[in-house]
């Protein structure tokens, strides 16, 4: 979450550098895809995007669970683009079962199938590939990318980025406080 941890105090001149390449290579990227549109997949469907920009869970999956939720109870076909973190399928792009097993899809990708059967999950780190399967056979009426927010290669028509509330506090005690945001990973907070 948004506190400093201990060790980024000891081993902060280590990390500034990494620090400042990983963040020249996020602004750099930022700014290709800037200049050329083209490079990222419009979806034909509405996008919206669900992430964070602290490391750590901020309630992505609550949201998109809830976003689930509205699509099904407004009459709106919805298909979730997601990494399956820790998953290892099969083959990708990979559309989760309601009867899956977590260790090929992840568990909170399997936790939205089951709770959302209508809905289509797909575990894929590509989710331009994911997406573009998707509208090839069973067009959505909206795409949600979950963990999305920094993932470029898709365009959206939003983005809800979530914060922790240490991320927002103004000061509840040493180390959390918004000068946290003062610098990228993995000098920045974790």
């Amino acid at each position: 979450m948004a506190r400093r941890h201990p060790l980024q105090n000891l081993l902060r001149p280590l990390l500034l550098p990494v620090s400042a390449l990983y963040g020249w290579g996020g602004r750099l990227k930022r700014a290709l895809y800037r200049r050329d549109p083209g490079r990222a997949w419009a979806p034909r469907a509405f996008c919206v995007s669900v992430g964070n920009i602290s490391w750590g869970g901020t309630g992505k999956t609550p949201v998109v669970d809830w976003l689930l939720s509205w699509c099904g109870s407004h009459g709106k076909k919805a298909a979730v683009l997601t990494r399956g973190y820790r998953a290892h399928p099969p083959g990708l792009p990979f559309i989760v079962r309601p009867g899956g097993l977590p260790g090929e899809c992840g568990d909170e990708p399997l936790m939205l199938a089951q709770r959302h059967p209508d809905a289509l999950v797909v575990v894929d780190p590509r989710r331009v590939r994911a997406g573009k399967m998707i509208e090839s056979s069973a067009m959505p009426d909206i795409f949600i990318l979950d963990d999305g927010f920094q993932h470029l290669a898709v365009r959206r028509d939003r983005d809800l980025v979530l914060l922790d509330i240490d991320d927002i506090r103004e000061k509840t005690g040493r180390g959390c406080h918004p000068s946290n945001w003062d610098m990228v990973l993995p000098a920045g907070t974790w």
